[in-house]
């Protein structure tokens, strides 16, 4: 059996946070990683390690700074060209005015084509987009206070000083000039969440960028609630509605049991249906109660999907369940596979990635707890969509 007994288990004793290892050498490498966030945690791990770890602290922050200082000098200089940056928004803006507007009348064949067609057209855009390089801008100058001081306040060799005061004062207004708002006013986007979202055009493209951000390290910690194919399904998902301007969906470990919970259900009883068989589980509606979601949105299924990209593509061909992946009031996601039949449940509650520790250790998944099924094997796949090119949806 693949059923835990019955309980009401608290989200946050789900997740199960990767903690820092405590090798020096590999707290090293984690320090020197390119993700800020990894960065970070492994760095303040190595100091709490005190005077035996201090030599490797300044080898690693003397690194850090000097990274960083190139970054932002880099990206500046590619931010230059203002007028290349305001054209790319502008183009951004109406390429998803005409996505959204052909996806409002989506039929399938001819408006499906032209949503594959806009979906290659926004990747391009978004990948040329300014936000990823003024958000590395931003975090690089963001966190440079911190690594000085503690540079400054471990031991160096006389006469050793690559960080000196005047030279680090030029920064500040470079790094300003390419964010185009000053380093203060970028801090009030530091924390992206659905009350400060700017009204100036790239200002809103940096706030939205981060935000997407959040939500990906958000989800980062779910992944070991998911198999693989599940956490792929809702990675096309959120990527698709990033590039449509869309902020992407939360995953809720609620959601997954109860669309886990129907696949299962669908697998066991021979049926493909979102109304069971069984009066309890008659309706998504239930189904969302019974694993204590309470706030209802829309749910897609699929039978004989060998893997979470396949299914991300028949629902994309499919216009009733492309527009379930992209409904804006949706804010979470669960997606639950059971041998070839597949349930994404979508809900429109309040995001518990903006609210506080104590509020989602308060929410709790109900009933019995479904781990994934075996991994499916397919033995002959499926030979594509019409009208969906594969290169269109990169894993």
């Amino acid at each position: 059996m693949r059923f835990a007994r019955p309980a009401i288990i608290p989200i946050l004793f789900l997740l199960i946070a990767a903690a820092p290892p405590q090798d020096p050498e590999e707290l090293k490498q984690q320090a020197l990683s390119e993700d800020f966030g990894v960065s970070k945690a492994a760095l303040k791990a190595l100091v709490a390690k005190g005077a035996s770890a201090r030599p490797m602290v300044r080898e690693v922050v003397k690194e850090l700074l000097a990274r960083d200082k190139a970054k932002v000098n880099e990206n500046a200089a590619l931010l230059a060209d203002a007028a290349k940056y305001r054209e790319l928004d502008q183009k951004l803006a109406a390429q998803r005015k005409i996505a959204l507007d052909n996806i409002a009348v989506l039929e399938r064949d001819k408006t499906v084509k032209e949503a594959a067609e806009n979906h290659r057209l926004l990747q391009e855009l978004w990948k040329e987009n300014a936000a990823p390089l003024r958000n590395s801008i931003f975090e690089a100058m963001r966190r440079r206070p911190e690594l000085l001081t503690i540079w400054r306040q471990t031991p160096a060799p006389a006469g050793e000083n690559p960080f000196p005061p005047a030279e680090e004062v030029k920064l500040i207004p470079l790094a300003e000039k390419a964010l185009g708002m000053t380093l203060a006013a970028a801090n009030g986007l530091a924390a992206a969440n659905e009350r400060n979202v700017p009204a100036d055009l790239p200002k809103r493209n940096l706030w939205f960028y981060r935000m997407c951000r959040q939500v990906e390290a958000y989800n980062a910690g779910f992944e070991n609630l998911l198999d693989k194919e599940e956490f792929l399904n809702v990675r096309l998902t959120n990527a698709y509605r990033e590039v449509l301007g869309i902020l992407p969906l939360e995953i809720d470990a609620r959601l997954i049991q109860a669309a886990r919970r129907h696949s299962k259900e669908m697998s066991d009883l021979k049926y493909f249906d979102h109304r069971s068989p069984n009066p309890s589980e008659l309706d998504f509606e239930r189904r969302y109660l019974n694993a204590g979601y309470k706030d209802l949105g829309s749910e897609n299924i699929a039978h004989g999907i060998p893997g979470g990209e396949m299914a991300f593509k028949v629902w994309f061909e499919s216009p009733g369940h492309h527009v379930n992946m992209l409904r804006p009031g949706n804010n979470s996601i669960g997606v639950g596979r059971w041998k070839v039949y597949w349930t994404a449940n979508f809900g429109n509650g309040p995001r518990l990635m903006l609210s506080s520790e104590s509020q989602r250790g308060a929410v709790a998944v109900k009933g019995e707890i479904l781990k994934p099924d075996a991994p499916h094997v397919e033995k002959e796949g499926r030979q594509g969509l019409p009208g969906l090119p594969a290169e269109l949806f990169d894993k």
